[in-house]
């Protein structure tokens, strides 16, 4: 891979001007981009996507906020999430949904300061907007490089509610697994009345009756647990590693945005620990 002889060159010589290193700053962007497009297309894409969001977070600025919209474009944005789908088993464990995530929440908070012609309100975009968006690409670079683990953003509180969230879903898989088969329930349960009335009425009288009663019952119970646990246990099992690795990776997204608001309460420092 190149160097950047020429950038340091450019910068050494006295009273250089901008355009100067500009200029052999992109004269080695664009040898590093032909040379992976021709040798890896991973790295190819996780270059450009280097780009897109070093351009989202740095490029912006608070008396400039025509360049935050478009920053933000939805077509734009697309173009981000699908690299970021493509390079996900390649990047660091849950970096991408992370990025993704709060990609997808300052899109939020753009739209909501879009104007009727889709322009965005400068009263709307101050200096705590663009400092905020500064921390989130920087937040993005450590997480998408492996400087920082996605995972260590969170901390026990955010594992506790992540539980919490699991349990809850838990009992509506049930709830809805119930309401689907009561038929299936109402059925057995008649089922089971038919029997032990049967068992009443024919057993002969005495202790054989209640015998006969009781075993009816376990029978049934027996048969029942042996369903349930066949159909509605094993979709529970299924469900219950899919549903927390959900959990986490929404609480991962949550704690890797900085938005202003985020910003302005302080709830996250920049290397996901919570403020005093």
């Amino acid at each position: 891979m190149p160097e950047a002889t020429d950038v340091l060159t450019a910068l050494g010589v006295a009273s250089h001007e901008r355009d100067d290193v500009r200029e052999a700053v992109l004269r080695l962007y664009l040898d590093i981009r032909n040379r992976l497009a021709g040798r890896d297309v991973a790295a190819a894409t996780g270059f450009g996507l280097g780009r897109m969001l070093a351009d989202t977070a740095l490029l912006p600025a608070s008396d400039d906020p025509k360049v935050l919209g478009e920053r933000f474009d939805t077509y734009r944005l697309a173009n981000a999430f699908a690299w970021l789908g493509d390079l996900d088993a390649r990047l660091p464990a849950h970096s991408a949904a992370a990025v993704r995530a709060s990609l997808r929440e300052w899109e939020r908070w753009i739209s909501a300061r879009r104007g009727p012609d889709g322009s965005i309100d400068p009263s709307m975009v101050d200096e705590i907007a663009i400092r905020s968006l500064r921390r989130q690409g920087e937040l993005w670079r450590r997480l998408l490089t492996g400087e920082q683990a996605a995972d260590q953003l969170l901390d026990g509180r955010a594992y506790t509610e992540a539980a919490a969230r699991l349990l809850a879903n838990g009992r509506r898989i049930a709830f809805h697994y119930l309401w689907k088969w009561s038929w299936a329930i109402l059925l057995a349960s008649g089922t089971a009345a038919a029997t032990i009335w049967a068992a009443v009425t024919y057993a002969p009288a005495g202790t054989d009756r209640l015998s006969a009663v009781l075993v009816s019952v376990a029978g049934f119970l027996g048969v029942s647990w042996a369903g349930v646990r066949a159909t509605l246990g094993r979709a529970l099992l299924t469900a219950e590693n899919a549903i927390w690795e959900a959990e986490v990776i929404a609480a991962i997204g949550k704690a890797a945005t900085i938005t202003p608001e985020v910003a302005k309460t302080g709830r996250r420092r920049l290397t996901g620990q919570r403020t005093r």
